[in-house]
């Protein structure tokens, strides 16, 4: 039926005046319509006629009428343009689309009720700032952010951003697969209190360093301390110590006079009393450590030079760390003056436990978290995102536990014989598609998703009502399949339906999604 005759019936219809529904319930009146037309009832998510889709609705009834959907195949502009175009201001002033939604399919927001039918009231004003996500020739290296580089680390704008979005009432902020503490930094600036947990000691430390506040002018002390001790020479070390755990071949990795200059370094550090100020030299210590080995600095992986390269590399280990703390002073005099604007400083503590084994009560009691913003590992730390091989030397030179083990630790480290049925047809196909060309990656694969499960259940019973998580998840391939994370996080999320009113997928690249609980 084109829009012609469309007209030509709908006048006709208009013409037999009232007209007795053919169907009780809502869906009622619409039904009639549909068959006074002529049309067949198919409950797409597509247009009626052509581009149109014909909606009906009674006169003086309250219920609402959906006139948004999630089916790509249904659009013909952008979202975002959609909004400007028919958007309307919230009292804030930003555009939004609003719709009914009733349970649908991924993705897409999910009811919480037992009575499907009831529908929520929804704004899409987020929709409006949607146009860029991936933040291009933004710095991400702004305040703390500077101090340390990590693997596949979350931005600070992605966080920051879902923080205004979604974090203007959220007192507590809780990221459970920390890492470098991005996520519980921007929560600071926001004047929200942060709690993270991860696995990797060197994260850990990292975070730590990044949202402690020691006193301004005794890291300034210290630094120029340490400047001046370089211009004298008066920095030594134990020359007994020169066994570092977790390196069996020092020699290997570092040349020998990096050797000396890094344990006169380390020595100096070891004298800071103050916790603060301390972690403020040891992230510097990090990096120096890294650029000053024997390893590719463009590679999270260990990678040793080759023997012409070890020839011409002579790195000026002092130098490094003067860098690195100049540096890193300048980004946390910035952090500091923006967190004295605040009405009290925010507090932040990082921990060790792991979400796949549980939430300790004592550190974040059921229902207590108001927003999770966080970025899952890969689950591939042995290969594509090598956590354990950039950390080793360094946290193996500031004598953090077990560095040689780190990988063993992380989500999906014990490999588990067996293949579950997991709740995603699309993972259990993929996962399928590996065991045909590596039954043991298969079986990687499948134990980190085990673990992903898991984490997500305990994580949302911390999750106060009407609370919110924020989950930045990226696909990968492996043995050429891809993995499709962003589906498999929503329908993890749905196994435990009962602890969430809606679910929705935002693609913000090619391979990277954010996922919203709430």
């Amino acid at each position: 039926m084109d829009l012609q005759e469309f007209s030509q019936k709908f006048a006709q219809i208009k013409a037999q005046g009232w007209v007795p529904s053919q169907r009780r319930g809502p869906t009622g009146i619409g039904h009639t319509f549909e068959h006074l037309l002529g049309l067949t009832e198919n409950n797409i998510a597509l247009p009626d006629l052509g581009k149109i889709e014909i909606k009906a609705h009674r006169i003086g009834a309250t219920s609402l009428i959906t006139l948004f959907t999630f089916n790509r195949n249904a659009w013909r502009i952008s979202p975002l343009l959609a909004v400007k175009k028919y958007g309307t201001p919230d009292s804030r002033g930003r555009l939004g689309l609003y719709f009914a939604l009733a349970k649908i399919g991924f993705p897409g927001f999910l009811s919480r009720s037992r009575n499907y039918s009831m529908r929520e009231n929804i704004q899409l004003s987020f929709l409006e700032q949607q146009d860029d996500w991936t933040f291009q020739g933004a710095s991400t290296r702004e305040l703390t952010h500077c101090y340390h580089d990590y693997p596949a680390r979350m931005i600070p704008q992605v966080a920051g951003k879902l923080l205004d979005l979604f974090g203007q009432q959220a007192r507590l902020l809780f990221d459970p697969y920390c890492g470098s503490g991005t996520s519980l930094v921007e929560a600071n600036l926001r004047g929200i209190d942060a709690i993270g947990t991860d696995l990797n000691p060197l994260a850990q430390l990292i975070a730590k360093a990044k949202t402690a506040t020691p006193a301004l002018d005794q890291v300034e002390a210290y630094v120029r301390l340490f400047q001046q001790q370089i211009l004298e020479e008066k920095l030594h070390y134990l020359r007994e110590s020169q066994r570092i755990y977790g390196i069996p071949r020092l020699e290997f990795w570092f040349k020998p006079e990096v050797v000396e200059k890094l344990l006169a370094v380390r020595r100096f550090i070891e004298t800071i009393a103050e916790e603060g100020t301390r972690l403020f030299f040891q992230v510097a210590f990090s990096e120096t450590v890294r650029e000053s080995s024997n390893t590719r600095n463009d590679e999270f992986k260990l990678y040793r030079y080759d023997e012409a390269e070890l020839e011409r590399f002579n790195p000026d280990v002092y130098g490094i760390m003067a860098s690195k703390l100049s540096r890193n002073l300048e980004g946390y005099r910035k952090y500091r003056a923006l967190l004295t604007r605040l009405p009290r400083l925010p507090r932040t503590s990082v921990y060790d436990f792991n979400t796949v084994e549980g939430i300790p009560a004592d550190v974040l009691p059921p229902q207590s978290v108001d927003i999770v913003i966080t970025s899952p590992p890969y689950g591939d730390s042995g290969t594509t995102v090598a956590y354990g091989q950039y950390s080793r030397l360094s946290a193996a030179w500031l004598g953090l536990p077990d560095p040689h083990k780190i990988d063993r630790k992380l989500m999906g480290g014990q490999v588990r014989k067996g293949i579950p049925l997991f709740p995603s047809p699309e993972l259990n196909s993929a996962i399928e598609l590996v065991k045909t060309a590596d039954e043991k990656r298969a079986y990687e694969v499948a134990s980190f998703y085990t673990d992903l499960y898991a984490s997500i259940v305990n994580v949302a019973t911390v999750i106060r009502p009407n609370g919110l998580a924020c989950y930045v998840v990226g696909n990968r391939k492996v043995r050429g399949v891809t993995l499709p994370t962003h589906l498999v996080a929503c329908q993890f999320c749905t196994c435990t339906l009962y602890l969430w009113r809606r679910v929705l997928s935002l693609e913000v690249s090619k391979w990277t999604s954010v996922i919203l609980f709430g």
